[in-house]
């Protein structure tokens, strides 16, 4: 993963023909049939892309997209040789701005409005990330002990915590959600209880919890 994600944020990777295909912008997000929804799309550090892919990228960005990566200045197909790979370069000046086609080694961290959405080049996500306003989605533990992963659903943000030590963990992270009720459910024994403490905190919702050894458990924001 180049740039490195920071701790707290989470990804998925995500192929052209989906992109070309699935992929719509809507208030501000990437999103999904199936319901997902990503504020931002990084692209890899490589210099070609295919026309309509890349048109697909400007379209996306024009409605409210944001993506992180290098403009591309060549086609890796021959198909409509040399023709594409001139299309390539129009429509790469047309979102990164003409001063950034072909100069990938730069390390200035540069943004460029298109449309609604913006596009940018950047070293490091953590800029990026705080010049949107993206907050972590899962702070205050350990990375290296403690695994989570986040999906929302029209009823509810649903988080899954997994404690990957052989000791029992107590922490209190803090959750990129705010107005709603966190109730902690045991896929094991089926038990549901709301937490008993809890507590707004800057970015989000800051929830105290116990995990026992390889312990996991689902919160819940519902209500």
């Amino acid at each position: 993963r180049k740039p490195a994600l920071p701790a707290g944020y989470d990804f998925d990777y995500i192929n052209a023909e989906v992109i070309e295909q699935r992929l719509q912008v809507k208030d501000g997000r990437f999103v999904l049939p199936d319901g997902m929804s990503y504020r931002l799309l990084v692209l890899p550090e490589i210099d070609s892309m295919r026309p309509e892919l890349l048109k697909k990228l400007n379209d996306l960005v024009k409605t409210g997209g944001t993506i992180l990566g290098p403009p591309p200045s060549r086609s890796p197909s021959l198909a409509d040789y040399p023709e594409c790979d001139a299309r390539v370069k129009q429509l790469a000046a047309e979102l990164w701005g003409q001063e950034e086609v072909g100069h990938r080694a730069s390390p200035r961290s540069t943004q460029h409005a298109k449309g609604k959405g913006r596009v940018f080049r950047a070293s490091d996500l953590q800029p990026v990330l705080a010049e949107l306003g993206i907050v972590p989605d899962f702070a205050g533990a350990d990375p290296k002990q403690i695994l989570w992963t986040h999906r929302s659903s029209k009823e509810a943000d649903i988080y899954f915590i997994s404690n990957q030590g052989d000791q029992a963990a107590a922490i209190a992270p803090v959750f990129r959600v705010s107005g709603k009720v966190p109730e902690l459910w045991d896929a094991v024994s089926g038990r549901r209880v709301k937490a008993a403490v809890f507590e707004p905190a800057k970015g989000g919702m800051r929830v105290p919890l116990e995990l026992g050894p390889r312990g996991a458990v689902f919160v819940m924001f519902r209500e």
